[in-house]
């Protein structure tokens, strides 16, 4: 599964974030590939081929930031 965290559009902290969760079918017998970072750690990440179909789940959770002055 991967997660992430968007900001406003403008990036500012303002406005709506979002969580993005993407779930691909078939993750559990995918091949994957060990990726090192520029900061030198490794991830692992699943193959895919050019031209290869893909589905899965997307699930959006929109949270509002509130600011009180």
């Amino acid at each position: 599964m991967y997660r992430c965290l968007l900001q406003s559009f403008f990036g500012l902290g303002f406005g709506q974030s979002v969580d993005i969760d993407i779930v691909l079918d078939g993750q559990e017998t995918r091949k994957t590939a060990e990726i090192r970072t520029e900061d030198g750690r490794k991830e692992r990440h699943y193959l895919y081929l050019d031209g290869e179909t893909i589905s899965g789940k997307v699930c959006l959770s929109l949270y509002f930031i509130v600011i009180y002055r």
